[in-house]
């Protein structure tokens, strides 16, 4: 049930237009589109997937780890804080592990940096003052020992 009315085929049925003299264009410009718009959303799932598994996310969140730890401490205390896997991927990037942990007494301030080369690591702030430095001592396998 289709009408042909000035180069125009109409459907009622389906109310679909066709237009015989442009319909390559827009086919065109539709097959385009849906290809660039597929590789932009592969390449953002990419990159979530790349950022999200990198150890720049480790880092960020041991940092912030022990920054808080320090915070909510008690004066005097020790803690045990278990940092295997921050080891291991400092050993993967070949980066020594006495500097992948490094807390600042001056500044405040916790560091965390697992590769070298790619930038400072992420720091955060404690805001606990104390009198004495914090110690750190670690075995470079598996834990650090804080003591504030």
């Amino acid at each position: 049930m289709s009408k042909v009315r000035d180069g125009r085929i109409i459907m009622e049925k389906n109310k679909l237009f066709i237009n015989r003299k442009g319909d390559v264009e827009v086919l065109n410009s539709t097959i385009i589109f849906l290809i660039l718009n597929v590789l932009f959303f592969a390449g953002m799932f990419l990159f979530v997937v790349e950022k999200t598994n990198s150890h720049a996310v480790l880092e960020e969140v041991y940092a912030k780890k022990i920054a808080l730890l320090i915070d909510n401490a008690e004066k005097g205390i020790t803690m045990n804080l278990d940092v295997k896997e921050l080891y291991e991927a400092a050993k993967e990037n070949n980066y020594p592990a006495g500097q992948v942990i490094n807390i600042n007494n001056e500044e405040n301030k916790v560091t965390v940096k697992v590769k070298e080369g790619t930038g400072y690591g992420h720091s955060y702030k404690y805001y606990t003052k104390t009198e004495e430095k914090i110690f750190q001592e670690a075995d470079g396998k598996s834990y650090i020992k804080l003591k504030i």
